[in-house]
């Protein structure tokens, strides 16, 4: 009987309902997005998420993109998806790419293969309809399969356990939530339950194209691979993936802690990513292990000096990635980083991907957007915020929408990403900005008479001198409004719970 299942992919809808379940995949979600190509995979997850949102009354929108790449066969796949939902009574956004060939990327503005060029108008896209119909989170069709072609492709680029750990049930960036709920199921599984309930969909031609390296892998790696040593080769490269996601997780917790003790303002303190000396930090001269002040205090998680290289890695790789974005992020540029952290200088720079200037200096780790010219207080340049909208500034996206009540959210000073919210009164009928300090700048701080200098509160913050002039400011006119991490000005603050509000929210930008 379970083998008739497995043939017939009967199966299926329960295994997503468990995934669904013990991932807690649809937690507070009252509005999910799906990603509807018009194949095979994505259809099925349509058909399967609407019956289990209904059931726990979740509304559910269909996103689907026309590339334009394969002329009518394009435009048939939007409007096959388009007819699919209408006859499902779900709502569906269609959006159109336009000159994907040789685009150039926004962020490194170096020229990209279509396959990237593609993948990013899909996420622009995604993040665009995810805010215009409040949705939750996205759901897209990754399957056991993708996780098997994934695994190959990054062991081949060198890729450590968190590329090799695939993909993940559940991820968030830049405030996107993405859930694969099918993470568990073939790719022959899924089609088989389609033709079981004689679902219908479209078949792309470019799925053929072996110039394409997952192509490739799909359709000769992996078919040769079974053929050398049985049909259980997918399953075993997902199995490996599933014990790599474990490990990863493991050492993200305790990177996180590294994290947390070298961070200073948006900087990296050296000494808690150099080797340390046990003689002078106070060690066990048996070992040479040094406990770090986080376990000398009764610190929950134990972390020991010097970092291990694994965690210093992923120290690097995060500030990276949340000062630049996944081009700064790159295994080079880490590599490199660590490499000038070994040698003996104690000043350097370089500029990485995204034209972000990576340097050291009084013992602290810097990243500015170098194309910026915006990183002196001389320099600063202020940058309008629209209402209900999005601007980028020398590497920060600032994000404004309506709100009520009090939120603050951040912290120490100058750590992003953080937010707050400001009186919609105080600023009715006025120009909100963003920018870098300038000479004589002030705040007049909630709770606090009189005013201080934005440069005595950074200073105090003990953000080192050389990433003062990267901290991205609120103002209002002359006015600062808000540093983040900090409290917002006496005359900006929401005065009740129930007052309206804006809320500000900078991150990093250029992430993906």
């Amino acid at each position: 009987m379970m083998r008739r299942m497995a043939e017939t992919g009967a199966e299926v809808p329960v295994k997503m309902a468990a995934a669904l379940d013990a991932g807690s995949l649809l937690a507070g979600v009252h509005r999910l997005g799906v990603a509807v190509s018009g194949g095979a995979d994505s259809v099925a997850l349509l058909h399967l998420l609407a019956g289990e949102c209904r059931r726990r009354q979740i509304t559910l929108v269909a996103l689907h993109l026309n590339h334009g790449l394969r002329g009518g066969a394009s435009d048939g796949d939007a409007a096959f998806v388009r007819a699919l939902c209408a006859g499902m009574g779900i709502a569906c956004e269609v959006g159109r790419a336009r000159g994907l060939g040789g685009k150039r990327s926004k962020r490194s503005g170096v020229c990209q293969s279509l396959e990237m060029a593609a993948r990013e108008a899909r996420q622009t896209f995604f993040r665009r309809v995810v805010t215009k119909r409040r949705l939750d989170a996205l759901a897209v069709a990754h399957h056991r399969d993708d996780v098997a072609e994934t695994v190959l492709l990054r062991l081949m680029r060198g890729a450590g356990a968190a590329g090799l750990a695939g993909m993940r049930p559940q991820s968030v960036s830049d405030g996107l939530t993405v859930i694969r709920p099918l993470l568990g199921i073939g790719r022959e599984t899924l089609h088989a339950w389609l033709r079981l309930n004689h679902h219908k969909w479209r078949d792309d031609a470019s799925n053929s194209d072996l110039t394409i390296p997952r192509n490739l892998v799909r359709r000769t790696a992996l078919p040769f691979l079974e053929g050398l040593f049985g049909s259980g080769v997918v399953g075993g490269l997902a199995r490996s993936a599933d014990v790599l996601r474990e490990d990863d997780a493991a050492l993200d917790a305790l990177a996180a802690v590294a994290y947390a003790l070298a961070c200073v303002g948006t900087g990296l303190r050296v000494e808690v990513l150099a080797k340390a000396d046990a003689a002078r930090t106070g060690g066990d001269p048996r070992t040479g292990r040094v406990v770090s002040k986080a376990v000398q205090a009764g610190g929950a998680a134990a972390v020991l000096s010097p970092v291990p290289a694994a965690l210093r890695r992923r120290v690097v790789y995060r500030w990276l990635l949340e000062r630049g974005g996944a081009s700064a992020a790159a295994f080079e540029t880490v590599r490199r980083v660590l490499a000038e952290l070994a040698g003996d200088r104690d000043r350097w720079s370089f500029v990485a991907g995204g034209g972000l200037r990576i340097g050291c200096r009084d013992g602290v780790l810097s990243a500015i957007q170098a194309v910026s010219k915006r990183v002196g207080p001389r320099k600063a340049v202020a940058r309008f915020v629209r209402r209900n909208g999005t601007v980028t500034v020398g590497g920060w996206r600032v994000t404004v929408d309506a709100a009520v009540g009090i939120v603050r959210e951040g912290g120490p000073v100058g750590r992003l990403p953080a937010r707050c919210t400001i009186s919609a009164e105080a600023v009715r009928g006025k120009r909100l900005a963003v920018r870098f300090r300038k000479p004589g700048d002030r705040i007049a701080p909630l709770g606090m008479s009189g005013s201080r200098k934005v440069q005595d509160v950074l200073t105090d913050a003990k953000i080192p001198r050389g990433v003062r002039d990267t901290v991205p400011l609120l103002v209002c006119g002359d006015e600062v409004v808000w540093i983040p991490g900090y409290r917002v000005a006496t005359h900006y603050a929401v005065a009740t719970d129930a007052a309206p509000a804006w809320r500000v929210t900078i991150a990093a930008s250029g992430r993906v």
